[in-house]
């Protein structure tokens, strides 16, 4: 993907910001249950919390602020600023993605990364890809 911004400058003008669809939702888990599996289907976040408390007191600290799965994954998506993050992305206070713990644990792929920046960037990203080194 760094190759794909890395053509932006600051004097390119702005990026059109084109809404990014929703990526189509994954399916449901199909495997079946298995003795000693954590519940998949809890009534909310502080179920959660409570039930890895109960489960693994040894465990120190609070829960990880940031909500995983898919939707939360497509959400920060969306807010993805592609032109910014070129610009900035090794500067100390340079734009970042906050992809990283869905791409980590493969809630998105980085196609789907990479598709979601040339839908954002519009005719300009699509030129990108296209353009010679």
């Amino acid at each position: 993907m760094a190759a794909i911004l890395s053509h932006h400058r600051q004097d390119d003008g702005p990026c059109p910001h084109v809404s990014v669809p929703p990526l189509p939702s994954s399916p449901p888990l199909t495997w079946p249950e298995q003795p000693g599996d954590l519940p998949r289907d809890l009534p909310s976040r502080d179920a959660l919390e409570q039930l890895l408390a109960a489960t693994f007191p040894e465990a120190e600290g609070p829960l990880s602020p940031i909500q995983g799965g898919r939707q939360a994954a497509e959400a920060q998506l969306q807010h993805l600023e592609a032109k910014r993050y070129g610009r900035s992305r090794n500067h100390l206070d340079g734009a970042v993605t906050r992809l990283s713990p869905w791409i980590r644990h493969g809630v998105l792929s980085l196609a789907e990364v990479r598709d979601a920046v040339l839908r954002s960037c519009g005719s300009e990203g699509k030129a990108a890809m296209t353009a010679p080194n």
